[in-house]
């Protein structure tokens, strides 16, 4: 059975310009600006987002990119 890094590897899936691209020692707010960028907030988004469904509304984001998101305790939950 394959692992799944090679079934991954072999799925050629297209490369996401935004993986790699900033390290710990780049300064914050280029990077805040970057995602931003790459998720299309506005710099003031957060006071239009109900702040009950923000995470809701970042995981929607996320995910239009390709990106999954998980909550912690959907993780332990499913591994305990």
């Amino acid at each position: 059975m394959k692992s799944k890094q090679a079934f991954l590897k072999e799925e050629r899936l297209p490369e996401l310009d935004f993986i790699g691209r900033f390290s710990m020692d780049d300064d914050a707010m280029v990077v805040a600006q970057a995602v931003r960028e790459i998720l299309g907030l506005s710099e003031n988004y957060f006071e239009k987002v109900d702040k009950e469904g923000v995470f809701k509304f970042l995981r929607g984001k996320n995910q239009s990119r390709r990106c999954l998101c998980f909550y912690e305790w959907e993780i332990s939950r499913q591994y305990p």
